[in-house]
């Protein structure tokens, strides 16, 4: 392919009438490894609007992470490659690229970075990351869609009376720029105030807004609407068997998100402590386990929560260990972590990109290497699982991957997970591991599966702590364990 010009072209035209679906045929077509570096960046921006994540970051990742320093990756090639990257799962590592870019450079960088905490619900970060993004010169547009989400904000963190304010004013500027799409997005956060703040008839007339919008259309912004329509039956006939409907087929589309939120729709119109449990314990994210005690003001009676049957055997993923002691993933090792990260959300599946941030934190993601790496651990956890003959699989679908109990058997999981992959477990993983008193940092890499570069930081904190002395230079210098008893 070489009028590149025009498949940019045309894709645009494609997402600006949705049909993306057409934009996914035309792109199949692209042989990544030949596309020239002026058009990487563009056609990774079409790939991210139309939901193909895997091959924008294959066309930018040798971009943004080059093998030599002379290709240095222009400021917008990293920021469209950090918002894949987020949209991808590897929140930390865009958070951290879009944090060193400078709005000078990057005009909407302040818009990107609070999409990283979107991710996370917490919109309290990005709340004064919008109000600055505001206060710019922006395009009608752009301001608008800031207006949209800064409104959002203002909804996830309870402000109801300054939400209830700005959407009112974003509406009419929606309507006079003929934005029809952010009108109804903004209905349907307006009814959201007005049915925590029990204004039900308010509440009806912003639904049918956005229902009015939104009529013809089958997409998540509909779907969204449409919880909130649920929620409004539910506490019309103070019943949650509107919104039990609801959240199945938020199952079936599927949006985890969506059936997480329904799940609190359903506590505040009806409460039942297991249903309280099993969203708080299985919520990954503390701003969200905010949001839940200030909505229902109600705090976790418990510290532990078993998933599964609560008479049977259980396992702790804190240690890796049965009730009788059985060592099934040895703690700290990667299949040990791999449970860990599965167990922190009972609704969203974690992708690969999550898994590998989890799994391998002082790596960067590669499309090119990384999943491979992820699918080796899931293969070694699989591997303990049926050598154990646990009543548990790891499922895979196109969100990600989610651990279930298949039969008698619990996992005991803490709302607040401590970190298998910390300092003390490298350092007793080395020492128990180790033959000889005496190593060098190749040593280190095999053993903790370490690069080269976060074995030495590690090492680097052993002798900060002086866990670890070493004597010789370079490459060439040995390591052993201090006396601390001397």
């Amino acid at each position: 392919m070489s009028d590149y010009a025009k498949l940019v072209q045309d894709c645009e035209a494609l997402i600006r009438s949705g049909e993306d679906h057409k934009v996914a045929k035309l792109l199949s077509k692209l042989n990544t490894s030949k596309v020239p570096r002026k058009w990487r960046l563009p056609l990774g921006n079409i790939a991210r609007r139309s939901s193909q994540i895997a091959l924008g970051l294959r066309l930018l990742t040798s971009v943004a992470r080059p093998t030599t320093k002379t290709d240095k990756a222009h400021p917008a090639e990293l920021a469209e490659y950090a918002i894949l990257l987020q949209r991808a799962g590897s929140v930390k590592e865009a958070t951290s690229i879009l944090e060193n870019l400078s709005p000078a450079d990057v005009p909407n960088v302040l818009l990107l970075r609070t999409f990283c905490y979107f991710n996370t619900w917490n919109y309290e970060k990005a709340l004064p990351l919008l109000e600055e993004y505001l206060r710019q010169r922006l395009e009608p547009y752009q301001t608008l869609v800031a207006r949209a989400n800064l409104a959002s904000a203002y909804v996830a963190t309870a402000q109801w009376e300054k939400a209830e304010t700005f959407l009112k004013e974003t509406i009419e500027l929606a309507a006079q720029s003929g934005a029809t799409r952010l009108k109804g997005n903004c209905h349907e956060l307006l009814s959201q105030v007005y049915l925590f703040t029990d204004q039900l008839s308010l509440a009806d007339q912003s639904l049918s807004q956005a229902e009015n919008v939104f009529d013809t259309t089958t997409g998540l912004d509909r779907l969204l609407v449409d919880k909130c329509r649920a929620f409004y039956n539910a506490k019309v006939q103070g019943s949650v068997e509107p919104l039990l409907k609801f959240q199945a087929r938020a199952q079936q589309w599927p949006h985890p998100e969506t059936v997480r939120e329904t799940e609190l729709f359903i506590l505040t119109i009806k409460f039942d402590e297991e249903r309280f449990n099993n969203l708080y314990f299985g919520t990954a994210h503390e701003a969200y386990r905010n949001r839940i005690e200030r909505l229902l003001k109600v705090n976790p009676s418990q510290k532990r929560f078993l998933l599964g049957s609560a008479r049977a055997a259980s396992l702790s993923v804190e240690t890796g260990e049965l009730l009788d002691g059985t060592q099934v993933f040895p703690r700290g090792s990667l299949p040990h972590r791999l449970i860990s990260c599965l167990t922190t959300d009972f609704y969203r599946p974690i992708s690969t990109n999550a898994l590998f941030a989890e799994l391998f934190p002082d790596q960067y993601f590669d499309i090119f290497h990384s999943p491979g790496r992820v699918h080796q651990i899931l293969r070694r956890t699989r591997q303990l699982m049926a050598v154990h003959k646990l009543p548990i699989k790891i499922v895979s679908s196109e969100l990600g991957f989610k651990i279930e109990v298949t039969g008698e058997l619990n996992l005991e999981v803490q709302v607040l997970r401590p970190a298998v992959q910390t300092y003390d477990v490298r350092l007793s993983k080395l020492r128990e591991t180790l033959s000889t008193p005496e190593f060098k940092a190749a040593d280190v890499c095999e053993i903790l599966d370490l690069t080269r570069a976060a074995a030495q930081r590690f090492l680097a904190e052993a002798r900060h702590r002086k866990d670890l002395d070493t004597y010789g230079a370079g490459p060439a210098t040995i390591y052993f364990f201090e006396n601390k008893a001397s």
